[in-house]
């Protein structure tokens, strides 16, 4: 049946419209398919999702649909097929020259300069057959679509911002990991940046921007850098689980290690020498996804039970793990041809990727925290070790019985300090995992954004991607505070504050933080008196992104909020106060406290960190917080500053 395509429908997928024939011999030409004998034979294929995917194979396979366009069209008509990994690529178009093209030939033969497959296409009232003949060693999956040259152009666009994005994210981990092990001298930060860099080679190459940019003309390598690099990253993560699980010479978990080491090793080998001794690397590939898979299950398993037998450090790393191990998964089974092909199962694994990579980096920062608490602990015991030995040899029994009570003491007194060394990690960790959620929210709503108006076909990507740059630098920013793990006691006892002139300020953190209130309507009252204030600019801001956060979600998305400023002696005080619902009075002492929160039924997202975070500030300030509220007339949140340094 005849498809016909009508300019502004946007693009057509096809798949729903094309016939295959599967020609094992490789040998068939388009007229010996036109012919009656082998053109009955088209048959429709099983339903596989939005593109036709065909598994792994080592045939070829004729393609066959009809299209036509409607009387009053007049656009330019594009053929395009969205998978860089098809080995040959041929157009039959009605009446014209075939058009040769692929993964397996120079860069020049493709008719339009891109990273997929893309031809002109010459569209009559009447029907016509069109054929497409395609090969390829990986798995064959073909997602053929039509769509005029305007609405390809946009799309592509749109898509090459958000891959560049993913790139650059990677590259800036890199360099970032690169830059810690020349500083901590911890050899997992640098097989992490490999791995990464490995990932990121992996996925240019199976996304087709490699072969645009790196190596245009190297046809032998293209085929297979995909599986190269994934193998080399396979490995790097491998050296990077038994850096982190540090499992015994002898231990079984630690034999499928190296098992899978020594796997990942041969495929790349493997991979690597078919560019110069050509031969067909099908098998090669499917051995790679099906045993790549099972080890991913087999160092899932050690590192959970490891886990589970009491090893610390090791919860990020397990959660990254799973998210690779569902990305790996849901790949493997998409190239198979056991799921459906579509835009969540074709980019399974680099969607994968991203969380997997930040899972990653906190597990290694927190497994340097760990092991450097180890060390500096294992350092003072064999001190206190040795300091006793000696005091032993040298003491009488009733010195080494006043000295053995003394150090009892001594030690009480450490523990304690130990737990409340332990205590401020806790409130340091809740405090920053309460501080990711705004910026993450925005980089989430201004995706949803992107996504809503390149429906629509107004994408403002300059705007779009400048919001999630400022987010993603204030993640940044708290993510470095964190990794200071061993000044963390010290971030609110040792600050550092200083005389500020705070209308300007305020006027600053209002315009500059305008896209994070969400439109809701903002009154800045500013006292005349209230002229400079005594503070740290950091937490001042987070004190404020809290207590207004919270204005925005208890008194409504259009609730009028006013920040201003008002004085007593020898205090500056900077208020928030919203027409919300209020807070009764029997709860206004416990709304500080960590974790309570006043109506947890009520569907409002949060933890009940963020006022116990502003009074934790406002003390460190030598201030306070003030709450005035009653139910029904809003609530007003006063923080309440040095005016003048402490002489």
């Amino acid at each position: 049946m005849a498809l016909q395509v009508q300019e502004g429908a946007g693009p057509v997928n096809l798949s729903g419209s094309i016939e295959v024939l599967e020609d094992p011999s490789g040998q068939l030409t388009l007229a010996q398919v036109q012919s009656p004998e082998w053109a009955a034979r088209f048959a429709k294929p099983k339903s596989t999702g939005a593109s036709l995917n065909l598994g792994f194979t080592a045939s070829t396979y004729w393609l066959r649909f009809s299209l036509s366009e409607s009387a009053a069209s007049s656009a330019n008509w594009l053929l395009q097929i969205n998978y860089p990994a098809l080995d040959l690529v041929e157009y039959h178009a009605p009446g014209a020259d075939p058009v040769i093209t692929g993964r397996g030939q120079p860069v020049s033969s493709r008719p339009l300069w891109h990273r997929f497959f893309v031809f002109p296409l010459q569209l009559q009232t009447q029907a016509q057959f069109h054929y497409l003949r395609v090969a390829t060693q990986g798995d064959l999956t073909v997602p053929v679509w039509v769509s005029t040259a305007k609405d390809f152009f946009s799309l592509s666009q749109s898509q090459s911002a958000l891959q560049f994005l993913y790139f650059g994210g990677l590259l800036v981990m890199c360099l970032y990991n690169v830059f810690v092990y020349s500083f901590v001298r911890e050899k997992l930060f640098l097989v992490y940046a490999a791995y990464a860099s490995a990932l990121g080679m992996g996925m240019m190459a199976g996304n087709g921007f490699s072969r645009l940019i790196l190596w245009p003309d190297w046809v032998a390598f293209d085929s297979v850098a995909q599986y190269f690099f994934f193998s080399v990253a396979g490995g790097m993560l491998v050296m990077l689980t038994r850096g982190f699980v540090a499992a015994r010479q002898s231990s079984v978990f630690d034999w499928a290690c190296r098992a899978s080491a020594a796997f990942f090793c041969a495929i790349a080998v493997t991979l690597l020498a078919s560019v110069w001794w050509h031969f067909n690397t099908l098998w090669v590939n499917q051995a790679l996804m099906l045993c790549g898979a099972l080890g991913v299950v087999v160092i899932v398993v050690g590192v959970f039970l490891a886990w589970r037998s009491g090893r610390r450090g090791l919860r990020f790393f397990m959660a990254s793990w799973m998210v690779l191990a569902l990305g790996i998964f849901t790949a493997s089974a998409r190239m198979m041809g056991w799921v459906p092909t579509n835009a969540v199962t074709a980019y399974a694994l680099q969607i994968s990727s991203v969380f997997e990579m930040f899972f990653l980096f906190l597990a290694l920062a927190d497994q340097w925290r760990l092991d450097r608490k180890v060390r500096v602990q294992a350092q003072a015991n064999e001190k206190e070790i040795r300091d006793l030995y000696t005091a032993t040899l040298l003491m009488t029994k009733e010195s080494l019985e006043e000295t053995v009570q003394q150090r009892t003491q001594q030690l009480e007194l450490a523990l304690a300090q130990e737990k409340q060394t332990l205590a401020q990690y806790v409130r340091f960790g809740a405090m920053i995992s309460h501080e990711f959620r705004n910026p993450l929210a925005i980089i989430n709503s201004q995706l949803s954004l992107m996504h809503k108006e390149h429906e629509r076909g107004q994408l403002q990507l300059e705007q779009r991607l400048s919001i999630l740059g400022s987010a993603t630098r204030r993640l940044s920013s708290m993510f470095d505070k964190w990794l200071q793990s061993d000044k963390v006691h010290q971030t609110l006892e040792d600050i550092a504050p200083h005389r500020v002139p705070l209308p300007q300020w305020l006027k600053n953190f209002v315009h500059s933080n305008a896209h994070s209130f969400g439109g809701m309507p903002m009154t800045l009252k500013l006292h005349p008196a209230a002229a400079f204030a005594v503070m740290d600019e950091y937490l001042l801001e987070i004190v404020l992104s809290n207590l207004i956060d919270n204005a925005r979600k208890y008194a409504g998305q259009n609730a009028r909020v006013i920040l201003e400023t008002r004085t007593k002696p020898g205090c500056v005080g900077i208020a928030v106060t919203d027409n919300g619902p209020g807070i009764a009075q029997e709860h206004q002492a416990k709304v500080f406290d960590e974790y309570f929160r006043v109506s947890p039924q009520s569907g409002v997202h949060g933890m009940g960190l963020g006022l116990s975070i502003v009074r934790r500030i406002a003390e460190a300030h030598g201030g306070d917080l003030e709450l005035q509220s009653e139910l029904g007339q809003g609530c007003s949140f006063c923080l309440w500053l040095p005016e003048r340094n402490a002489s």
